[in-house]
């Protein structure tokens, strides 16, 4: 979430307990890898006083024209490059009431993607919070709209609304201990050579997938399509 704090500077992180309307910011958050810290660090700084191009995005929902409300950053890292490859995915929540056209948003996208050059897809999550069906909108403004993201010895596709795991070396054991689990139980069926799995609520498929390049054969079901 993103708001101002009683002193008037931005803060980036989450509402207090039983307290929808002030935020605390977190400014050394335990969980957020260093390449997704920077980049929150430098939004943060950048929506404190925001450069005319960038007002669009980055004026807070405090100000009386203030559009910005939250934000999703991930992290995703390029098999097909060697050492720090890392890009993110960036998703500014707006508020729909406030926010200008599309074209001015590309242009102030394509200006924040140059001065933060990590950003390799940007959008925006347009909230209408006077509708009662359809609270919100997602529009491609900049860059990638899905990206290869290293999973082991494969990849997965993220988009924007993907489930992603914030923490990377979390995600790499859940894969690892899960693919152990099912090693040491699954019941094998005649002819397969490691067994049958069957994955539910799949996501972008990386338990799928990895347990795939086990060697098991693996059958995905998602019914959610930006997944």
């Amino acid at each position: 979430v993103v708001a101002r704090d009683a002193t008037g500077d931005v803060a980036v992180g989450l509402y207090r307990r039983h307290d929808n309307q002030n935020v605390v910011d977190i400014p050394h958050c335990q969980v957020l890898s260093p390449t997704l810290m920077m980049l929150v660090s430098e939004l943060r700084e950048l929506a404190n006083e925001p450069p005319p191009e960038l007002a669009p995005l980055l004026t807070t929902g405090d100000d009386e024209d203030g559009v910005l409300m939250g934000l999703d950053a991930r992290e995703l890292r390029d098999p097909s490059e060697e050492g720090d490859g890392a890009q993110v995915l960036l998703t500014l929540i707006l508020s729909a009431d406030k926010a200008q056209g599309v074209d001015e948003l590309r242009e102030a996208a394509r200006a924040l993607r140059k001065r933060l050059p990590k950003i390799s897809g940007l959008a925006v999550n347009l909230r209408y919070p006077s509708r009662q069906q359809s609270s919100s909108e997602l529009v491609s403004l900049s860059g990638v709209s899905e990206a290869k993201d290293a999973v082991a010895a494969g990849y997965q596709l993220v988009s924007h609304t993907s489930f992603l795991h914030v923490h990377r070396g979390q995600a790499d054991q859940l894969y690892t201990l899960l693919s152990d689990i099912v090693a040491g139980g699954v019941k094998k069926a005649e002819g397969d050579s490691r067994g049958k799995v069957l994955d539910l609520y799949g996501g972008t498929g990386a338990i799928a997938l990895s347990l795939a390049r086990l060697g098991f054969s693996a059958t995905l079901v998602e019914s959610y399509p930006p997944a």
